[in-house]
């Protein structure tokens, strides 16, 4: 990131030192390479919050839980709070899991478009 700020530095000082450029087109290519670099510092931010998530959840134990959720939801009658319960657990942990997969694909292809 450090290297990409000082690139970016390095544009600015040298087409402020050019007098060939003229304001206005030079002015609208800075600004579009401002947006470059915001967007990739955001890319990057947003693969290390979501790298350091993965990295923080105990993926064996919650795979645990979604069978025992899975098992506690199948048994016993329609009407029983622990059943009742156990699905209401057995969604969460669902979702949990569908996000991981979607955090994990955009990582794949966040990590392809910032080579």
């Amino acid at each position: 990131m450090n290297t990409l700020i000082a690139r970016q530095r390095d544009i600015r000082r040298l087409a402020s030192t050019n007098p060939s450029f003229t304001g206005d087109l030079l002015r609208a290519e800075l600004m579009k390479t401002d947006r470059l670099v915001d967007a990739f510092l955001d890319l990057s931010l947003t693969c290390t919050r979501y790298e350091q998530y993965l990295a923080s959840v105990d993926l064996p134990a919650l795979d645990r839980d979604r069978t025992r959720y899975e098992v506690n939801a199948k048994s016993g009658a329609e009407d029983d709070p622990h059943v009742q319960l156990a699905r209401k657990n057995l969604a969460i942990v669902l979702k949990r899991l569908d996000k991981m997969k979607e955090i994990r694909r955009y990582l794949t292809v966040a990590r392809a478009s910032s080579i």
